[in-house]
């Protein structure tokens, strides 16, 4: 029994080891697919960055159309929708980004049967809509068009106000150059 103890007394230090370098091999080569694939992300925004300055196309912020046709807007407060940093604050699950290509929007009109965009007129300066007439007129209009799954509207849609961040500043000039494509490439209203 005494030469048991003294084998296993060796053998549990060597077996704990092994079982160390086995989990940290796992771990690293776990470790080494996050970053690879952490990579092939980066690779692939810079090529669509590359894109989007060529305007070849470009990455659109939109609201969900059913928040609109149902009136799930009015179920949260608002008799007209507020701009793009307070929808995205509050109401995150409204929002989506989608990525139109300039090519599918001029010749084949790709997106027109489910993205609205919206051109309008504004109230006021600060206020697009303070009366919430437009937003109505949009909802009908949603209303009698069940395919349209997206509505860009600017105020909703773009980064708003003097305070913008850089980069909401820098996503503002990025859409405003690209907005040939939604309104050549989107139904509109």
């Amino acid at each position: 029994i005494a030469s048991v103890v003294a084998g296993l007394i060796v053998l549990i230090p060597l077996g704990l080891r092994l079982y160390r370098r086995v989990r940290r091999l796992f771990s690293d080569a776990k470790h080494t697919r996050l970053v690879q694939s952490q990579l092939a992300e980066a690779n692939q925004a810079l090529k669509d960055a590359a894109l989007e300055m060529q305007g070849a196309q470009c990455t659109f912020v939109f609201l969900d159309a059913e928040v609109i046709r149902s009136g799930r807007y009015e179920a949260a407060g608002y008799a007209t929708l507020p701009r793009l940093q307070e929808l995205e604050a509050k109401h995150p699950e409204w929002m989506q980004k989608q990525l139109l290509q300039r090519h599918l929007a001029y010749g084949r009109h790709a997106y027109r049967e489910e993205i609205l965009a919206v051109s309008h007129r504004w109230e006021q300066p600060d206020a697009p809509d303070a009366s919430g007439v437009q937003l109505q007129a949009i909802r009908e209009h949603l209303q009698d068009c069940p395919s349209i799954k997206l509505v860009w509207y600017d105020f909703w849609c773009m980064p708003q106000g003097g305070e913008r961040t850089p980069t909401e500043k820098v996503d503002f000039k990025r859409m405003l150059q690209n907005i040939n494509i939604l309104y050549l490439g989107c139904s509109v209203l």
